[in-house]
């Protein structure tokens, strides 16, 4: 049974919930897309779908949205979230590791 708010349509397949959350250190807010089949289960595949460690949004040109809707259309809840360096313009390269970000 699906929870949250459906897709487009009601007939979808999946559900789409928008979420947030702060960095450790509470300096960076990211914010990210949760996608779940309807008959959702809790022993079901997971996958993350994360983007290389560059100023890139959470759906990845378009490529990220696209499996995510796919995965959820076949039973996969998947989980994308927004890169740092997307949303921190003050964090480079070298800081990535720092434990100050």
């Amino acid at each position: 049974m699906c929870l949250l708010k459906a897709g487009r349509t009601e007939d979808t397949l999946f559900c789409e919930q928008e979420f947030s959350f702060q960095s450790h250190t509470g300096k960076v807010r990211l914010s990210g897309t949760l996608v779940m089949p309807k008959q959702f289960s809790p022993k079901g595949p997971v996958v993350i779908l994360a983007a290389p460690p560059s100023p890139v949004a959470r759906d990845y040109g378009g490529l990220f949205k696209s499996l995510a809707e796919t995965l959820g259309k076949h039973g996969v809840t998947s989980l994308r979230y927004d890169n740092r360096a997307h949303v921190d313009t003050t964090i480079r390269p070298q800081s990535w590791l720092s434990k100050d970000n």
